[in-house]
């Protein structure tokens, strides 16, 4: 039987950073009773949440919001075990793993009704990865010793073992990455020394191969669009300080240390921006280079260390505090908005462009009261209305550089859409 849940949240838990007419965070209500283990969402916005609270009195389980956090209903309700990873497939599918030995759950209905699936792991559940409809990978402890990575082709009915690292008793497999040509990625989590680290397969599981990060506690690793592999690392046995590295997508070596220390969490969107939150200091870190540079943006959140970050279908970034904790908070808008082609643009405004009049490179600035940054269509028209060039391009830092060496000498009108506005201005080329 599902409950709903409605309150307030009290202006005392926002202790936030000040300085901006508009907070880059926003809180997401949620019952201040329960611990938040991991999060996940459908293609329709509908959130979901596994509760792992270290309450006895406290009935964990799975809540549902439909309503970005205003309201949410209680789905999967019990009195006895944590629920711990949650994922949900292309179909809607809602997969959950406990944090004891009381199985792997599935609902085929948005969470109305869940059936217990057997598996083979005698331990707790600390992954799940979702491919397409049918495929499931899921991470698990071993009794008998070591972390199984097992996958389920059919939705549970059958089971193949893929990984078993059997003499490291002190592990976890932490998170699952697949790259588009299929090459499985898993992060490995450790308590002792001489453990953890990530490893690789390139032909669907059936070998393994050690990538690097032997002695770190690797919490998150994420894919870009280019196939560079970011690793979370909390902290290590070597250095003790963690750090977020890369590598890039070909190379056989890590690029030293990028950020941090401590990272607790990471994801990267569709624009390749790369957002780490830090355990030990304060706040989030973005970059939007790939890496080689961090700038802080945490106006809208508490003052402490944050916890895992997690991303939507739509693009917004959502961030928990340090576990355990009730705190959930979200982006104010979408960290990228997709370029939609047929849609009617009613807001105009100028771009700086310079050197103006320009021979080979035109860089442009844009500037309005929130973030500009995201995909455009480029547009360059003579001045009889005639298009001479049309591109997509990205804006970083609100800036853009483009080549116009080949256009003849002219006056022209360039112009750049997204999903809400027009920037557009006029330009000599000589």
């Amino acid at each position: 039987m599902k409950h709903k849940i409605l309150f307030f949240v009290f202006a005392g838990l926002l202790i936030a950073f000040n300085g901006k007419a508009q907070d880059f965070w926003k809180v997401v209500p949620f019952p201040d009773s329960l611990g938040i283990a991991d999060i996940a969402f459908n293609s329709q916005g509908d959130i979901y949440v596994a509760t792992g609270t270290n309450d006895d009195s406290i009935d964990d389980g799975v809540l549902r919001s439909s309503d970005q956090g205003q309201t949410w209903d209680v789905l999967f309700n019990n009195s006895y075990f944590q629920v711990g990873p949650i994922a949900v497939n292309d179909s809607g599918h809602i997969y959950i793993g406990t944090h004891g030995q009381y199985g792997f759950w599935v609902s085929y209905d948005n969470g109305d009704s869940w059936s217990l699936i057997q598996h083979p792991a005698l331990d707790a559940l600390t992954t799940i990865k979702c491919i397409s409809t049918d495929t499931v990978l899921v991470g698990a402890g071993n009794k008998s010793g070591g972390v199984l990575l097992m996958r389920t082709p059919d939705r549970g009915i059958t089971w193949d073992t893929l990984f078993w690292n059997i003499n490291h008793t002190s592990e976890t497999i932490s998170d699952i990455a697949i790259a588009p040509d299929g090459t499985i990625y898993i992060g490995l989590m450790c308590f002792m020394e001489d453990m953890g680290g990530v490893y690789k397969s390139t032909d669907n599981g059936i070998t393994w191969e050690y990538v690097g990060f032997h002695n770190n506690q690797v919490l998150n690793i994420e894919l870009n669009a280019e196939g560079d592999l970011y690793v979370g690392v909390f902290g290590s046995f070597t250095d003790l300080n963690g750090g977020l590295y890369v590598i890039r997508n070909g190379s056989a070596t890590i690029d030293t240390c990028l950020y941090g220390p401590s990272i607790n969490g990471l994801v990267v969107n569709t624009a390749g921006h790369i957002y780490v939150s830090i355990a030990w200091t304060t706040g989030i870190f973005i970059s939007k280079d790939g890496g080689e540079t961090f700038e802080i943006e945490s106006s809208g959140l508490p003052i402490g260390p944050m916890g895992r970050l997690y991303i939507d279908h739509d693009e917004y970034v959502y961030a928990k505090t340090d576990f355990p904790s009730s705190l959930l908070y979200r982006t104010v808008d979408p960290t990228y908005t997709a370029i939609d082609k047929n849609k009617k643009i009613f807001k105009t405004s100028s771009i700086n462009l310079y050197p103006n009049p320009v021979t080979d490179r035109l860089t442009g600035k844009l500037t309005r009261q929130r973030d500009c940054d995201g995909k455009y269509r480029l547009s360059i028209l003579s001045m009889s209305s005639q298009m001479v060039m049309e591109d997509e391009i990205s804006v970083v830092s609100g800036m853009f550089t483009i080549p116009v060496t080949s256009l003849p000498a002219g006056v022209y009108v360039l112009k750049l859409i997204d999903n809400t506005e027009m920037f557009q201005a006029r330009f000599v080329k000589l």
